[in-house]
């Protein structure tokens, strides 16, 4: 069973980049971590992003995580014990605007395979996302998916489990230390939906998701505790629902790096 969705993410230790109008983006390591940033200027600038995988757990209907211990684990805690393998960057037409564009993969255990893809769009246009919504973007802006592949629920697994959900956790740092839709520092805003194209039908993402909410914050283990094991980072929740014998779920967010907006990097100049 495949899921799809949308995420920034890692390539190769030796920095494979892509260059698209002024935003490049440099992979850091094989455990999904990607950095954004202008290529005229430096790569220190205060306001890159950094996009950062952190966790992938099922859960069942009470939203506690199952598959979690024994043969039959459904999820990571971390992703960097995972390592990703990495396409070449190509020039591709997403929805008719071209754009740059690479992916990684790696396997979550036995459960199956998680792919992110990723695009910089290398002119301004009007693209249409798998969701059927129609958005203006600009050279520079920065697209990812995220795809479960072949995922196999909880059906049960150990302990007589069953999965209702995946949740995915991603960290979009920039220079706001309180990130948020409309800005995670330097203006850059990150479009959402909350619609996901479940095989060929349109579906809502649960109630509340996507949100923003803090490591420590997130309920490992359902009993309604905070569990406080995240050092205070700040994370973007991606829920995907088991919906009947879908095969594909497709999410499509974008990051605003360019357009109206300040931009990615303000350069000399604060943004105002």
């Amino acid at each position: 069973m495949l899921f799809r969705s949308s995420l920034v993410a890692a390539l190769s230790a030796s920095f494979l980049q892509s260059a698209a109008a002024e935003i490049t983006t440099d992979v850091v390591g094989k455990s999904g971590k990607i950095k954004i940033f202008d290529s005229a200027g430096i790569r220190e600038d205060r306001n890159a992003i950094m996009m950062t995988m952190d966790f992938l757990y099922e859960l069942d209907a009470d939203e506690k995580i199952v598959g979690n211990q024994g043969s039959q684990k459904h999820g990571t805690q971390t992703f960097a014990n995972q390592q990703f393998t990495f396409s070449d960057v190509e020039e591709v037409t997403y929805s008719n605007v071209t754009a740059d564009y690479f992916s990684f993969e790696a396997k979550v255990y036995e459960a199956g395979s998680i792919k992110v893809e990723t695009y910089v769009f290398r002119e301004d246009g009007v693209i249409t996302t798998s969701a059927e919504e129609t958005f203006d973007v600009f050279a520079g802006d920065f697209k990812f998916s995220i795809e479960l592949i072949d995922w196999k629920w909880c059906n049960p697994c150990d302990s007589n489990e069953y999965g209702a959900f995946v949740d995915v956790g991603i960290e979009l740092k920039g220079s706001k230390a309180e990130p948020s839709e409309e800005d995670l520092g330097g203006g850059i805003p990150v479009i959402l939906s909350s619609k996901i194209l479940a095989d060929n039908v349109v579906i809502d993402m649960p109630a509340g998701y996507p949100k923003i909410v803090s490591k420590d914050a997130y309920d490992l283990d359902g009993d309604g505790v905070e569990d406080g094991d995240g050092d205070g980072k700040k994370l973007f929740i991606f829920r995907f629902p088991k919906e009947g014998d879908a095969t594909l779920y497709d999410y499509d967010p974008i990051i605003r790096t360019s357009g109206d907006t300040c931009g990615i990097f303000c350069r000399a100049l604060p943004c105002l």
